[in-house]
């Protein structure tokens, strides 16, 4: 902090200068802190900049394939692999349950759709459908409607 005298009989004014005085050092330590933090801020966003390049480049990921149809919306994905090494995606829509072949990534293959609907029980029209395979078999749920667990036999 500046400290400057006044020579004036008038102790208020003394105080008033005081008071500026410490105003502008409080500027000037803020300042030096915006700048510090405006520093810290593009070191953060070049570092976060510098290992995207770096690690997105280190993972060797490449587009092997897509298969696209706008009528869907999708909500989750899971995959499997069969005895005899083909492997397959089990994709959610909003009100199916789709299988993929997807053993020939360049050219993934539609297999089969399924709702949750049967006689007396609608399909949910769900944001979220969820799937995990064990053994044989694919469990699939959605967080509305009244479908329930579906179980799929993959071995055919």
């Amino acid at each position: 902090m500046i400290l400057v005298k006044i020579a004036t009989s008038r102790p208020s004014n003394v105080i008033i200068c005081l008071v500026f005085e410490t105003y502008i050092a409080i500027l000037r330590y803020l300042n030096r802190k915006t700048i510090i933090m405006k520093q810290k801020a593009i070191l953060t966003i070049v570092l976060l900049y510098f290992v995207q390049l770096t690690y997105s480049q280190g993972f060797n990921m490449t587009l092997e394939g897509t298969w696209d149809n706008s009528s869907y919306s999708f909500n989750d994905c899971w995959g499997y692999t069969d005895a005899l090494g083909n492997e397959y995606a089990i994709m959610g829509s909003r009100t199916k349950v789709i299988f993929f072949d997807i053993t020939t990534p360049s050219s993934p293959t539609w297999i089969a759709e399924f709702t949750g609907s049967y006689p007396g029980i609608n399909g949910a029209n769900s944001i979220w459908r969820d799937f995990k395979t064990f053994d044989k078999y694919a469990y699939a749920v959605a967080d509305q409607g009244s479908e329930g667990l579906m179980v799929f036999d993959l071995s055919d």
